[in-house]
Parts: structure tokens; C-alpha cells; sequence
């Protein structure tokens, strides 16, 4: 897994290289500012300055441009790099100033670039290295001048010198700063990216909200604290959910256990109806009639036959001989009608009986 302090080292190599990039390109600029610059204060009659000098001049830091170019372009960046883009940038300095003669040194000022760009693209230790360069380029420049006889005083080079250095103390440092507290800022938000929502800017990098990097370090910490707040109420509602989905699933399966108890209780209840009905269907004292009406109806119609029978057994007894003989002697006539008269009877009390159980039924 890559730290976030290898990341933060390989986002300060990738941007030295993009710095020393940027500066080849740049250069390009510079080196045909010098041509023209040398080329217009030889036609101007200013200065007299050789013209091969100024061929010199163009070839040796195109190429130069071009090299340096090349070597960070086509292998791993390294450190050295960008000192040795700083020495080619204070050398064409250098040569332009010692090129413009006896008044070449007030373009001293051109000496505090370099480290002006350094403390602002990469790092305190840089920029100071390119001062010291500088300086030292100044130093060789101003000497080499007084044995040509340009006439530079090195009371004048103390004063110039001193400018420089007190231009980077005052610019530099502030540079450095404002750098210093945006690389804060990163490694925070960093840290904050891969889910530390702990970190905070410190006080002394927010200086206490004075400027605008300060209300930077301000709205991260703010920003920081409601995004953890944020966080910890999803954690309390997801907790609340996770209760209430538990409680949901305790009476789900309370609901299931209870269903299963009901399922059982209702199979139970149906196997012994089943048992009740098979029993009563095997025993033949427990059969019930198949038409309960019919033999009803049957049983009413053979109790009205028997007591019409005793009536006339009855009647008859009760009869003198001679009328009984008479009727012995027209039985054959009178048994006909006695039979007429039964199946009459039982037709008239079966056809009254539908009417009674009818009426039974609708409540009359």
C-alpha cells in the first residue's frame, strides 16, 4: 500500500520535473531576448560587442536549453536537475550582462528571478542554492569584468549584492511560506481522502484566519467536523435501522411459529373428523336413512293403515249376525271397497304429507 508521505514525495518530484520543463521553455525566450538584445546595442552603436561572440552566445545556450531539455525528458527525474537548470539560467544572465559593457551591472536585478521561482516551485533549500548561484555568477561576472576594463567597482557590486540579498530575504521566505502551508493543506486533505476525518489544520498553519490561506485552513476544519458529524448521525440512524429490522425479523418468526401451531391445530382437527365420519359410515346401528323424509312419510302412512284397520275390525264386531252375515254373504263386494277405500285413504294422508313437511320447513 503507498503511504501518503510516498505520494506526497512523488507529487514534489513530478512537479520539480514539470518546473525544469517549464523553464527549458521559457528559456527559449530568454535566449532570443539576449540575441536581440545584443544584436539592437551593437546596431545602436552602445556597445561594441563581437558578432562572434553573439553566434557564440545563441549556440552555446540553445544547446545547452536543448540538453538539459533532452536529459530530464528521457530518463527518471533527479534532483541535480534542477541545479543544473538553475546554473544554465544564471550563466545566460551572466553572459548578457558582462556583454553590455561598462553598464552591464544594472541589470543586476535579473539575478533575483531564479530564486524567486524556486521558492515558489519547489522548496526553501532550492531557492536559497539559487541565490547562492547567483551570487557567485555575479561575483565571477564582475571580476572578469575589471580585468577586461568595463570598469565596475566592486564598492558598486557590494551595494548591488546587497539588494539582492535582501530582496530574497524579504520575498523568499514569504514564498516559502505560502508554499509551506498549501503542502499543510494537501497532506490534510489527504488524509482526509483516505478517511481520516480526525486530522484538522493546525492553528499555526491557519494563522489564525488572517489571510486567505488561513480562512483555507478554516473552512477545511469546518468542513472536516461536519462531514465526521455527518458520519456519526448515519452510523446512529443505521444502528436504529438495524435495531428495528431485529425486531421486525423476533415478530416474523413469532408470526411463523404461530402459523405452524395453527396449521398443526387445524390437520389435527380435520384427521379426527375424518376418524368421526369413517367410524360412523363402518357402524350399521349409527346409519342414518339416506331419505329421512321418505321414511317419514312411510312409517306415518303404515300407523294411519293399521289404526283404519282396527276401527273396522271394531265396527264389525259390533255388527248383529244377520247384518254380519249379510256382509259375510257380499264380502266379495264389500272387501273391494274396504281395499278401494285403504289404498284411497293412503294415497290422500301420502300426498297431505309433502304438504305438512313443506310447511314445517318454511315455519307455518
Amino acid at each position: 500500500m503507498i503511504t501518503l508521505e510516498h505520494e506526497l514525495h512523488e507529487e514534489r518530484v513530478a512537479k520539480q520535473r514539470q518546473y525544469v520543463l517549464a523553464n527549458t521553455r521559457a528559456r527559449w525566450g530568454f535566449v532570443g531576448f539576449g540575441i536581440a538584445l545584443l544584436v539592437g546595442v551593437k546596431l545602436a552603436g552602445i556597445v561594441t560587442i563581437s558578432p562572434w561572440f553573439i553566434l557564440a552566445f545563441a549556440a552555446s545556450f540553445a544547446a545547452a536549453n536543448a540538453g538539459v531539455r533532452r536529459l530530464v525528458e528521457r530518463g527518471a527525474f533527479q534532483p541535480w536537475y534542477a541545479q543544473l537548470n538553475l546554473v544554465v539560467g544564471c550563466l545566460l544572465i551572466s553572459a548578457v550582462l558582462f556583454a553590455m559593457g561598462a553598464n552591464g551591472h544594472v541589470l543586476y536585478g535579473a539575478y533575483v528571478i531564479a530564486p524567486l521561482q524556486a521558492a515558489l516551485y519547489l522548496e526553501r533549500r532550492e531557492a536559497w542554492g539559487a541565490l547562492i548561484i547567483n551570487l557567485v555568477a555575479f561575483t565571477l561576472v564582475t571580476a572578469l569584468a575589471q580585468v577586461v576594463g568595463h570598469g565596475w567597482s566592486w564598492a558598486l557590486y557590494i551595494q548591488e549584492t546587497l539588494v539582492l540579498v535582501f530582496a530574497c530575504v524579504a520575498l523568499v521566505p514569504m514564498l516559502v511560506q505560502i508554499v509551506d502551508r498549501l503542502r499543510t493543506a494537501r497532506g490534510v486533505l489527504g488524509e482526509i481522502e483516505r478517511g481520516d476525518l480526525t486530522r484538522q489544520m493546525e492553528s499555526g498553519a491557519a494563522h489564525a484566519a488572517t489571510d486567505e490561506l488561513g480562512f483555507l485552513g478554516v473552512s477545511v476544519n469546518r468542513t472536516t467536523a461536519a462531514i465526521a458529524d455527518i458520519i456519526r448521525e448515519i452510523g446512529r440512524q443505521g444502528g436504529a435501522l438495524a435495531a428495528m429490522a431485529g425486531g421486525l425479523a423476533t415478530a416474523a418468526r413469532e408470526l411463523q411459529t404461530s402459523s405452524q401451531s395453527i396449521s398443526s391445530t387445524t390437520h389435527q382437527l380435520s384427521e379426527g373428523t375424518e376418524r368421526q365420519r369413517e367410524r360412523v359410515a363402518s357402524s350399521p346401528g349409527l346409519r342414518q336413512p339416506r331419505n329421512p323424509v321418505a321414511h317419514t312419510r312411510s312409517a306415518r302412512a303404515a300407523g294411519a293403515q293399521a289404526r283404519r284397520g282396527s276401527r273396522a275390525r271394531k265396527h264389525v264386531a259390533d255388527e248383529p249376525d244377520g247384518a254380519h252375515g249379510s256382509r259375510v254373504r257380499g264380502g266379495g263386494r264389500a272387501r273391494p271397497r274396504i281395499e278401494g277405500d285403504r289404498q284411497t285413504g293412503g294415497r290422500h294422508h301420502a300426498d297431505r304429507e309433502p304438504d305438512r313437511f313443506a310447511g314445517a320447513q318454511r315455519g307455518d
